[in-house]
């Protein structure tokens, strides 16, 4: 009796353990994944916004020379 109570808390509290590493480990994972997202957008923003310019200019003239290219119906 007394075995099988015992048995029973340690289950319970290498359980509650388990649930507070998971959670040191959620905390952590997204602590990183936001100095990832800072150090790749924040950081490094005016290259993102060249980047974004270039790209769109060059979709813009494609389409533009797309509709040069046409045949003009007579």
């Amino acid at each position: 009796m007394t075995s099988e109570i015992l048995h029973r808390y340690t289950i319970f509290f290498k359980y509650k353990k388990f649930l507070k590493l998971k959670s040191v480990i959620i905390k952590y994972f997204i602590r990183i994944t936001m100095a990832l997202i800072n150090m790749i957008f924040l950081e490094k923003y005016k290259m993102l916004l060249f980047f974004l310019y270039f790209f769109n200019k060059k979709n813009i003239n494609g389409i533009i020379s797309n509709n040069d290219e046409k045949p003009i119906l007579k």
